[in-house]
Order: C-alpha cells, then sequence, then structure tokens
C-alpha cells in the first residue's frame, strides 16, 4: 500500500517489481495511445525518487496523434540565458505557450549552437506535455536536473516473445552494440531491428554510417 501511495502521490516507482514497472509502464503507454516499442519514456532517478520522464520519441508520437502544430512566438537573450517562447495549439482550437530556456553565456560555436536549438527543443515539448495535461519531465529537463540518473531501459522495458533483445537496449546501450558490431551483416542486423527509432534519431543515424564506413576502410585495408 505504501509503494502504491507513493506511485498516486507523487510518481515514485521505487520499490516496484520489474512485472509491475512494465505493467504501469505499458497502461501508460495505453491511455495515451502510443507505442511502448518506440519508448516514448524513460526513467531517471531523482534524490531517492524514480520517475518517468518523455523522451524525444514520446513527445513525436503525441504531437503526430493530436495533431499538435507548433508556433514560435519569440526568441530573446536575457542574462546570460536564451529564451524561446512557443504555442502549442491542436486543430479543436486548443492551445498553450511555453517557454525553453538555456544558458548560453560564454558559449560559442557548435556548442552555441546546439545550446539554442535544445530551447526550442524544450519549448517546443514543454508545450506539447502541458496542452496534453501530462504533468512530467521531458527528456531536455530531465537531462539537466542536478544529480539526475537515467536509469536503462532494460530495467522495465515491456518484453514480448519475438521482440529481437536490441529492441530493449538504451540509447547508451544501443550505442555500445554499434561499436561492438565487426561486420557489416551484424551492423545491417541491429539497423533493420531498430530502424523505427535510429530514423527519427539524427545522431544515432550518423553514428551507423560512421560505423559502415569504419567497416568498410578496415576491409580494404586488410
Amino acid at each position: 500500500m505504501d509503494i502504491l501511495s507513493s506511485l498516486v502521490a507523487n510518481g515514485d516507482l521505487r520499490g516496484l517489481t520489474t512485472e509491475q514497472r512494465t505493467d504501469y509502464y505499458k497502461q501508460v503507454c495505453k491511455q495515451l495511445g502510443l507505442d511502448p516499442m518506440l519508448q516514448p519514456f524513460k526513467i531517471i532517478s531523482v534524490r531517492g525518487r524514480e520517475i518517468l520522464y518523455c523522451g524525444r520519441s514520446g513527445a513525436q508520437q503525441l504531437n503526430k496523434l493530436h495533431k499538435v502544430s507548433h508556433k514560435i512566438l519569440a526568441r530573446e537573450l536575457i542574462s546570460g540565458c536564451y529564451m524561446v517562447t512557443v504555442n502549442a495549439a491542436t486543430p479543436d482550437g486548443r492551445c498553450t505557450e511555453s517557454i525553453g530556456v538555456v544558458p548560453i553565456q560564454n558559449l560559442r560555436g557548435e556548442y552555441l549552437c546546439n545550446a539554442m536549438m535544445k530551447a526550442e527543443t524544450k519549448a517546443k515539448r514543454r508545450a506539447t506535455l502541458d496542452l496534453l495535461g501530462l504533468g512530467m519531465l521531458d527528456e531536455t529537463e530531465a537531462e539537466s536536473i542536478p544529480y539526475g540518473e537515467s536509469l536503462p531501459y532494460e530495467v522495465y522495458a515491456p518484453k514480448e516473445e519475438g521482440i529481437p533483445e536490441s529492441m530493449f537496449l538504451s540509447e547508451d546501450g544501443l550505442k555500445k552494440a554499434v561499436s561492438n558490431c565487426l561486420s557489416e551483416e551484424a551492423l545491417l542486423k541491429l539497423y533493420n531491428e531498430n530502424k523505427e527509432r535510429i530514423d527519427i534519431h539524427p545522431e544515432m543515424k550518423h553514428l551507423f554510417t560512421e560505423r559502415k564506413q569504419a567497416l568498410r576502410n578496415a576491409v580494404a585495408a586488410a
């Protein structure tokens, strides 16, 4: 009862068994109409609590499902921070505004560019979650939490018979799997098993391309 009360009160998954986490994860995805196999949510450990947060895939699925559109209302520099204000709206006329803010003081070049893009992404995802009434963190916010530690997806992924094991790897786990591929055939197999989530993740797609070229170079040099 104490575990259930903690889950209802503050979303704390700590104390749940793997089976209970799986059931909870599936139920959340089912209620929101999301595909659990695309890993819409992840878990982060913050000061003794383990909570769900919305990842890139979750935000994209929600936007597509509810036909959410975004409009940039403002881009501002305030006290060394870059702030983006976004309006999110659905076809039925519902709308809301949200901001995304990141510190950019002393940043230059690619670091500055990435920070500015992150502010826009944060604003859009926050607006989507607010518009749909989901009071949870998004991935860009989770990354910024001091002492926050993302837990591997394997801990709570809803495994099902016939689904390749690689589909239950966390993002870091998938990156390691790419590095461990010793042939193009193995790399292609890994890509095909995870094609949907790789294709919406430019960095991950680039990693596969780099590994493929490295394998070809190794064969040519042999």
